[in-house]
């Protein structure tokens, strides 16, 4: 099976409810998004979070979300993970997506971290000895002790996520979706979980991550795609300043 992800002319519209009329709220709305609220009829008015995005991407690629804060690269992400379906336009993915994007979601707080170890591959279809394979590589590199048999509404927020990152990191993904470059736990966790990360993202056939961090974003993609507002207002082959 061919693996890629093909947006054409994609657009999303947010409606929002209660910031009608001049109301302070519908000011508010407008100064943090200046081209994208418009007018709709009676209370209503509309978002465009996203307009008409275009691109393919195929095996090997390596595509960098640019923009300030509001440009759309957090919505464009959940948009190709399936999460906001297009309002516009039409989306084809081929391929299992990795989703980096919140690492909590899908936890059951009244499950151990067993429990919950096991949910996660019931629901990814992993069977046989390849799932007995995964929950006891997962555990060793958690190394939470004892805990992995308590609910984990009993966990820190760095033990959920020494827990929650191996196990995100567990399966081979076609396509790996990214806000941001993670970075979890203390500084020894760190060391070995940035390893993890970077053998997790090499195996994949498609990376899509938004950044504001340009050298990164110039070191790891071979595609770039600029937003503002929303917009497509830059997307290049090659790495930024080549």
């Amino acid at each position: 099976m061919s693996i890629f992800v093909q947006l054409e002319r994609v657009s999303l519209n947010y409606p929002v409810y209660g910031y009608g009329g001049d109301s302070l709220k519908l000011r508010l709305l407008r100064m943090l998004f200046p081209k994208a609220v418009h007018l709709g009829a009676g209370p209503v008015n509309v978002v465009k979070a996203l307009r008409e995005i275009s691109f393919r991407l195929e095996a090997g690629d390596r595509l960098g979300l640019i923009g300030p804060n509001g440009s759309g690269k957090s919505t464009l992400l959940r948009v190709v993970n399936g999460t906001y379906p297009p309002s516009e336009g039409s989306m084809v993915v081929k391929g299992r997506i990795a989703s980096m994007l919140n690492l909590n979601c899908g936890v059951d707080g009244d499950l151990t971290g067993r429990q919950n170890i096991r949910q996660r591959l019931d629901y990814q279809g992993i069977k046989g000895s390849v799932r007995g394979r995964i929950e006891e590589e997962v555990i060793e590199f958690a190394d939470i002790g004892n805990f992995i048999d308590l609910p984990v509404r009993m966990y820190s927020s760095g033990m959920l996520a020494r827990l929650l990152f191996p196990l995100s990191t567990s399966i081979e993904p076609d396509i790996v979706l990214m806000d941001e470059w993670l970075a979890v736990g203390d500084a020894n966790f760190q060391e070995k979980s940035q390893s993890r990360l970077r053998n997790f993202l090499a195996k994949s056939s498609i990376l899509i991550i938004a950044s504001h961090d340009l050298v990164m974003i110039k070191s790891l993609c071979s595609k770039i795609l600029t937003l503002n507002h929303g917009v497509s207002v830059d997307f290049r082959d090659g790495q930024i300043g080549s």
